[in-house]
């Protein structure tokens, strides 16, 4: 196939996901103006032109084993992101007052396990590095159980405003005893993959909690990015 014609495929897709969109989906709606220039030539252009930049960026390999399909693709480091929170885990989701898992966890492994399954059986725990990411307060978006949340503490997040499948973004402070369970749901997430893990902290022009930093690998100020430290492993 053609880049043409890659790009005509695009296009057509591009305007029927819209058009069964506003079909099926009746609460959804698009104003005049906005319609408009999502139909236009320049949007899906820029549309194509932007998948096409990203797909020359991205190597296909043939098999479902990451670490035997980068060795023979040339690549010495693999990074596995996780987006998802470890509270979001089933296995480390707050209990209620009658011992039930929180129902607003998800089924899937948002910890260490499930980015090591999509490596590969082969991999040794001592190639292994995981970094797990914390800001200076603990943070939820939406509906469930938040013990730590804090009346009236509200930070910019720009990145997860309030919409209607999610709600609003919710805040709580971190103390000592809320940083020692963050600690240990991390060690219990690492070591039961046979890990030592490392922590970066984040956000802290924000919210600043002393047994964090005294305790993570990596701070980062948001403000001056120049300022990160090395610190020790918490074991």
């Amino acid at each position: 196939m053609s880049i043409e014609d890659k790009k005509k495929c695009l296009a057509e897709t591009l305007e029927w996901q819209l058009e069964s969109r506003l079909k099926t989906e009746p609460d959804l709606k698009i104003d005049e103006g906005t319609f408009k220039i999502i139909k236009s030539e320049g949007f899906c252009k820029h549309f194509i032109d932007d998948f096409c930049f990203m797909a020359a960026q991205c190597t296909c390999l043939e098999s479902d084993c990451a670490v035997t399909c980068a060795e023979n693709a040339g690549f010495e480091t693999i990074v596995v992101e996780n987006a998802q929170g470890l509270l979001l885990d089933e296995r480390y989701a707050p209990i209620d007052k009658n011992g039930r898992r929180d129902v607003h966890s998800t089924p899937s492994m948002t910890g260490l396990a499930g980015a090591l399954k999509s490596l590969g059986e082969n991999v040794d725990p001592d190639d292994v590095i995981p970094n797990y990411v914390t800001r200076s307060y603990i943070t939820r978006h939406g509906a469930g159980p938040f013990p730590e949340e804090t009346t009236g503490l509200k930070y910019e997040d720009l990145t997860n405003v309030n919409n209607e499948y999610q709600g609003s973004m919710r805040f709580g402070k971190i103390d000592c005893d809320t940083a020692k369970a963050l600690f240990e749901r991390t060690l219990v997430d690492a070591h039961s993959c046979h890990c030592v893990p490392r922590l970066a902290v984040t956000h802290l022009n924000e919210a600043r909690c002393l047994f964090l930093e005294e305790n993570a690998n990596y701070l980062s100020f948001e403000d001056d990015s120049s300022k990160i430290k090395e610190r020790k492993a918490y074991q």
